[in-house]
């Protein structure tokens, strides 16, 4: 409890408390007034991306987040990677479709090199050229500042993508991509958990 309290300054927020209810009780709290006193992560509505990011890796915060999926038993392997853990395949379909900008191509392409290590090496420790960082789990290649970015950059053009083809569908829009774009399956049916931490 001692470290939670070192980071709370206390008389700091009783003097917020204490305004706050004052404003109230005068039936005063008019929105300039009480600017300050709410954080902003709690009063700004989530992006799709951080919706997204919630359902994906929901606890994993900054460099944390960029890992290869620990889902080590998918069929044919998986190549998720990062917050919203985009797919190999996904990042292909969406460049064979010039979904994809040309100031990303780079990152594209690197991450898409990236997915194939990954499929390579995954469950393969004797296999040569294997390294930890492509293996479930792993952090892979892209772990700059500047790679983050990027990685934010080119999912949201794909999210983007998607709530187009989903008409402001959201459930289709959630469906499409937690089981891709041609699946019937569904969350609500599927797998609820991924339904609540996206709402969450």
């Amino acid at each position: 409890m001692e470290g939670l309290l070192d980071k709370l300054n206390i008389e700091d927020l009783g003097a917020k408390l204490s305004k706050f209810s004052g404003l109230l009780g005068m039936g005063q709290a008019d929105p300039q007034q009480l600017q300050g006193l709410i954080p902003e992560s709690k009063t700004k509505p989530k992006s799709t991306y951080d919706k997204f990011k919630n359902a994906e890796t929901l606890g994993l915060e900054g460099a944390d987040a960029f890992i290869r999926t620990n889902a080590n038993l998918a069929p044919g392997g998986s190549s998720a990677y990062g917050p919203v853990q985009m797919t190999g395949t996904l990042v292909q379909d969406m460049k064979d479709k010039k979904v994809i900008p040309e100031e990303l191509m780079d990152y594209t392409d690197r991450f898409l090199n990236q997915s194939k290590k990954f499929l390579e090496y995954g469950n393969e420790p004797n296999k040569p050229g294997y390294d930890p960082k492509y293996e479930y789990g792993g952090s892979g290649d892209l772990t700059s500042e500047k790679d983050m970015e990027d990685y934010k950059r080119l999912a949201d053009v794909i999210i983007k993508y998607h709530e187009d083809k989903s008409g402001g569908d959201e459930l289709k829009l959630i469906n499409s991509w937690r089981f891709g774009m041609n699946s019937d399956k569904s969350v609500d049916k599927e797998d609820k958990d991924y339904l609540k931490r996206y709402k969450y």
